[in-house]
């Protein structure tokens, strides 16, 4: 089994990443997803209610709220990834140990892998990143203000930080085709060293 942790800054084009690998036959396992699961569970809506207040909770979770809450303040940012990035890197290794014995490469998105100093320790560790005006444009796309955008992108390591610590960079700038060709030059590279 050999681990890969695609990380880079928000909306620079991890998951996108993550799908190709998977389309050339690795296992994707994605932190997002495992958050949202978290988030159905009724003691982690109590946990976030008792931390953040009512807003954040009721039925589901109101992301948007939480995040309103926490990017407008970095104790509050700090209080809830030290609650919520344990419980992930859990159900990460849960993942894991379901696979142990495949011999297809495992891709974990992590978006945070080295703001949360997690105690996964990958085999190889691909940070993606893209310009800062084109993940300014995706993530006013997705209907945040320039303000909220630069506001979740400055709680982040910098993306030339990641790219320094990554083994492997892909520059999401443009094209899908660009993005799929080295997506699969990483993949061919990564399986010859096996």
């Amino acid at each position: 089994m050999k681990t890969i942790v695609l990380t880079g800054g928000i909306a620079s084009g991890k998951t996108s990443a993550g799908k190709i690998f998977e389309s050339l036959g690795a296992i994707f396992i994605n932190a997002d997803d495992l958050v949202t699961k978290l988030y159905k569970k009724k003691e982690i809506k109590k946990i976030l209610v008792k931390n953040f207040g009512k807003t954040v909770a009721s039925d589901k979770v109101n992301k948007k709220e939480l995040a309103k809450i926490v990017f407008s303040d970095k104790k509050k940012l700090k209080k809830l990834n030290s609650l919520i990035h344990p419980l992930v890197f859990n159900e990460i290794q849960k993942k894991l140990l379901q696979h142990k014995k495949t011999s297809k490469l495992i891709v974990i998105e992590i978006p945070l892998f080295f703001e949360a100093k997690s105690k996964t320790k990958p085999d190889y560790v691909i940070t993606v990143s893209c310009e800062k005006n084109l993940q300014l444009n995706r993530l006013e796309k997705k209907g945040l203000s320039k303000e909220q955008a630069i506001a979740r992108m400055n709680s982040q390591l910098s993306v030339k930080e990641k790219e320094k610590k990554a083994d492997f960079v892909v520059k999401n700038n443009g094209h899908l085709s660009s993005l799929k060709a080295q997506v699969k030059k990483i993949f061919e590279t990564i399986n010859s060293l096996t």
